[in-house]
């Protein structure tokens, strides 16, 4: 009786397990895709399609849902790179991770994100080491103020055994510190970031009476100094064309440039001679341009040409961005368009902005 029952037993579980078997590999019904799809399981959805053969009566509708489908992971694509960028500028580091993992977990093999999330690591990575290097500049920073109260803390009290036990203590700390802003400069320009690099030198060089670690960053400091050469030929040669380029006539993106050059001058404290001259030279360029372009505003505006002289006035603001008297046109203009817009006409009767 207990066999028959064994052999029973067996039978059910056999039958249940075949018949789970078969449920596994039957090609997904409709619904299941669009369920699949619902919850944007876009590789999921391709795989149970491609189950299904050609002579399936449902294979004509399914390749269309296909078509769908790889129309859905580029829109997907698109979407999911362009809001983790959007995280990423303002360095919501933690969530833009979490949106490419969440996308790759739909869709694992695509390309497009796996790129993206790479790049992104590049750049994260960047930003926290320059964040390190940051700390590490602070850290020195306190190196350099302390080491000068320990000094006068050692010549009042000479035979001070805890002055002298804390001035052991702040030399291991200080031989950390240096050793970090070495790390700094060797990472620094190799990431290309030499502003960073060349401010832990100069404060190695501030710390290290010694000058025992600062024989041995010459090599960094003349490759920094190589590519301060490189940096000023550079913005030399671009100077000279756009000075050249201003003198046929001012545009827009013309203007635009000449202002981002002069603050790559601005930011650089060791100007030679030359470049001095054509930033003054620019800065004469750029503020002729913007009174023409002031001018044309005026102009449109005493023609009742309202729309273009806000256009005009608006697109300076780049270039311009702390022009209170063309803030004053952009306000008029604004008002006045409003005016018109409360009174159904086109024909005000204009003030001009005094000049």
């Amino acid at each position: 009786m207990k066999i028959t029952q064994y052999l029973l037993l067996v039978l059910i579980l056999h039958s249940v397990t075949g018949c789970t078997l078969l449920q596994s590999v039957s090609p997904a019904a409709p619904d299941q895709i669009d369920s699949l799809i619902e919850k944007q399981q876009y590789t999921y959805a391709l795989s149970s399609i491609s189950s299904i053969p050609k002579t399936d009566s449902r294979y004509n509708e399914m390749a269309k849902k296909k078509d769908l489908i790889l129309q859905l992971i580029k829109t997907f694509e698109t979407s999911t790179i362009q809001k983790a960028q959007e995280l990423q500028e303002k360095h919501q580091w933690n969530d833009a991770l979490a949106l490419y993992t969440e996308a790759l977990n739909k869709v694992p093999d695509s390309t497009q994100i796996k790129n993206a999330q790479s790049e992104f690591l590049i750049k994260r990575k960047e930003y926290t080491d320059e964040l390190e290097f940051k700390m590490y500049l602070l850290d020195a920073e306190w190196a350099k103020n302390n080491e000068q109260l320990l000094d006068e803390l050692i010549r009042s009290l000479p035979s001070d055994l805890w002055i002298k036990l804390r001035r052991w203590d702040f030399n291991q700390k200080k031989s950390s510190i240096l050793e970090n802003l070495t790390l700094c400069i060797e990472q620094s320009i190799q990431t290309g970031n030499h502003k960073i690099a060349r401010r832990c030198l100069n404060m190695i060089k501030d710390i290290d009476h010694n000058q025992e670690i600062s024989k041995s960053l010459l090599q960094f400091s003349k490759e920094l100094e190589q590519k301060d050469k490189g940096k000023h030929k550079l913005h030399i040669e671009q100077a000279n064309n756009l000075i050249n380029e201003l003198k046929q006539g001012y545009s827009h993106e013309n203007l635009l440039r000449t202002s981002q050059q002069l603050l790559l001058f601005e930011t650089n404290k060791n100007l030679s001679q030359e470049e001095k001259t054509l930033q003054q030279t620019l800065q004469q360029h750029l503020d002729k341009g913007i009174t023409q372009s002031m001018e044309a505003g005026r102009e449109m505006y005493s023609a009742n040409k309202i729309k273009e002289a806000l256009s005009v006035w608006e697109s300076l603001r780049e270039i311009s961005p702390d022009n209170e008297e063309l803030e004053a046109h952009i306000s008029r203009a604004q008002r006045v368009l409003e005016k018109l817009k409360d009174l159904n006409t086109d024909k005000p009767a204009i003030e001009l902005p005094a000049r």
